[in-house]
């Protein structure tokens, strides 16, 4: 009998021990993706705000831009400076022009009021603190804009959204594994007079074993395609949440629903591998020689 149709026989003789596995990988799959999803967000929330001027340092009136240069050259050889840019006083007022609601005040204000300034990102936020320190003891800084607490918090935030997702993406990675393993065990001993049988007729461990493998690599496909789909569709149903929630921030109008389409193909593909990772390494323990 071809190892296809063996393995298709198995699937329908041992239903429940086939959906427990199957019922793991899925509730496996379907968390670890959404926790992929929120790890990745979280990510794109840190990189947006740390490519955002973190620290603004407004100039003093009558400064010369000799000073000015070599402030900025003494900053960038702290080695911790992402992105320094000068905006001068004419370069303010075109800025406050765009953005002000008030006619009135426009045609006020001029490039003598506004003053120059340096908008600065750095590498990480922890590194923020050190630039920060230098424009304090620097003569031609009139003021400092710093958000040291948001900085702090989203910083603190996204670390550990990382550290959870991560510490529960092993969890259930775990219990998978011991999922698989206990009962690809159940099945080899209820089938312990038939492997022993096939031995006799002349079929080898590797081809006994593959049975079980494929067996578990339709289930663990099956469970991929199914948890992307669940996600896909959570997603869908909740766009208008999400778009809400990081739209204005991230200047979000859709969701990239690409990505997710890749994911099925992707989980279709790993899902099956990883759990014929699994049943291989349990029938290497349960199929004796």
């Amino acid at each position: 009998m071809s190892l296809p149709r063996l393995s298709y026989l198995n699937l329908r003789r041992r239903p429940y021990q086939n959906l427990a596995i199957f019922f793991s990988l899925l509730v496996s799959y379907t968390l670890i993706s959404f926790f992929v999803l929120v790890l990745v967000g979280s990510n794109q929330l840190l990189n947006y705000f740390s490519s955002q001027p973190q620290i603004t340092a407004f100039i003093k009136k009558g400064i010369p831009q000799s000073q000015v240069n070599q402030l900025i050259i003494n900053l960038q050889k702290t080695g911790v400076i992402k992105s320094i840019r000068y905006i001068s006083s004419a370069e303010a007022l075109k800025i406050y022009q765009k953005i002000s609601n008030n006619p009135m005040l426009t045609d006020v204000i001029s490039d003598d009021v506004l003053p120059a300034s340096l908008e600065i990102s750095t590498y990480q936020p922890s590194q923020l603190e050190v630039v920060y320190k230098q424009l304090e003891t620097t003569d031609i800084i009139d003021d400092i804009i710093y958000q040291r607490n948001l900085v702090h918090i989203i910083s603190k935030w996204t670390k550990n959204i990382r550290i959870i997702g991560l510490t529960l993406i092993l969890f259930f990675l775990f219990q998978t594994f011991i999922t698989v393993w206990i009962v690809t065990g159940f099945k080899i001993s209820g089938l312990r007079e038939s492997i022993q049988i096939m031995r006799l007729l002349g079929a080898s461990r590797r081809y006994v074993e593959s049975i079980f493998i494929l067996e578990n690599t339709l289930l663990g496909s099956l469970a991929g395609l199914l948890s992307s789909l669940i996600v896909l569709f959570i997603t869908r149903r909740s766009e208008d949440l999400i778009l809400s929630f990081l739209g204005p921030t991230l200047k979000v109008a859709a969701i990239p629903y690409q990505y997710l389409y890749l994911n099925i193909g992707f989980s279709l593909i790993v899902g099956g591998a990883f759990s014929a990772w699994l049943t291989f390494m349990a029938v290497r323990r349960f199929i004796k020689d």
